[in-house]
């Protein structure tokens, strides 16, 4: 289980928990381009390639290393 906000006093807010797979992925670029104000959704074409890539490759190691945790992700995912 992992928390994803914090109180002001720093603890964790118990209302705001979340079960799943959480990932970061950093990238340098000279040209950054951002899909909204608040640079929450990278942009930039050169990226998105590479980083699924990555992405991908990593996702799938850790699936053949962990299989029942990767089916129980698999059986909470919604159809596309």
């Amino acid at each position: 289980m992992r928390w994803v906000a914090a109180k002001e006093d720093g603890r964790p807010d118990e209302r705001r928990k979340r079960v799943g797979l959480v990932t970061a992925v950093a990238v340098l670029l000279s040209d950054v381009m951002w899909g909204n104000p608040t640079k929450g959704r990278l942009v930039t074409p050169e990226a998105s390639a590479p980083v699924a890539d990555a992405t991908r490759q990593a996702l799938d190691g850790w699936a053949q290393t962990h299989p029942d945790a990767a089916a129980a992700l698999r059986a909470r995912m919604r159809p596309r």
